[in-house]
């Protein structure tokens, strides 16, 4: 992160403080409904495309994505901007909200449609000895959750991005926020469903994938906010310089 102003000091002045808490609290509420929502009709698609040919399961990837990006994005987006529209007023919400829905999408259609088309394709005898062979570690699994969400998060980066350069100088660099935030964020919800268990209930799978997906939201929340907090700070000092040399 760039160091000329270090958002940690902006975060001992009450202002900053209170939109660097309220942000991790949107985004820690959004992705438990949002997030958490989206998995289980993901999960969905598994039993409704079991047996289906490759172009329905695609259909049923695609629609599921749909779903999602409505769910998630709605509830993403809203959220973000009930925080923003403080220091950003002109900051309009349908614009955000369908921005962030476009860059769930995205992502969702990235991270569903490769398996979905390799579960398909896959022979079921070939796919039962390889499962039997193969059971990646925790450290493996967290691992590929990092590579997740450094894919991932520009997706989900760049529809807000094109949103918030109208008020925010230096906004290319939401970008890579999205990409560090969702980096740390995406191993929450593996190391979540790491407590599910074969004998586990229906109750303690939900429960474990919750609390991984609300880690997750906190995550993401609390490191991409540090960027908001200073995109902030550079425009409100920008202002402040160019107020001073309007002075007489």
């Amino acid at each position: 992160m760039p160091t000329r102003t270090n958002p940690f000091t902006a975060l001992a002045e009450p202002g900053y403080r209170s939109i660097y808490l309220r942000w991790i609290g949107a985004n820690a509420i959004a992705e438990f409904v949002g997030l958490g929502s989206s998995l289980a009709l993901g999960a969905g698609l598994f039993v409704a495309s079991d047996g289906a040919s490759l172009g329905l399961a695609i259909a049923y990837a695609l629609a599921i994505a749909a779903l999602s990006a409505v769910v998630e994005g709605t509830m993403v987006g809203g959220l973000q901007w009930r925080v923003l529209r403080g220091p950003l007023p002109g900051l309009k919400p349908k614009r955000y909200i369908v921005a962030t829905a476009l860059g769930a999408f995205i992502a969702w259609v990235l991270g569903m449609l490769p398996s979905t088309i390799m579960s398909t394709l896959a022979d079921p005898a070939a796919a039962d000895a390889s499962a039997a062979t193969f059971d990646p570690s925790l450290g493996l699994q967290m691992l590929l959750a990092v590579g997740m969400g450094l894919v991932l998060g520009p997706f989900l980066g760049i529809p807000q991005w094109r949103v918030l350069r109208e008020h925010l100088p230096k906004a290319g660099w939401w970008i890579p926020a999205n990409m560090t935030a969702w980096a740390l964020g995406m191993p929450m919800v593996f190391l979540g469903t790491s407590f599910i268990a074969e004998d586990s209930s229906t109750l303690q799978i939900a429960a474990a994938v919750l609390a991984g997906v609300l880690a997750a939201g906190i995550v993401v929340g609390a490191v991409h906010g540090l960027w908001l907090v200073w995109l902030l700070v550079l425009r409100d000092d920008a202002s402040t310089t160019e107020r001073k040399k309007e002075l007489p």
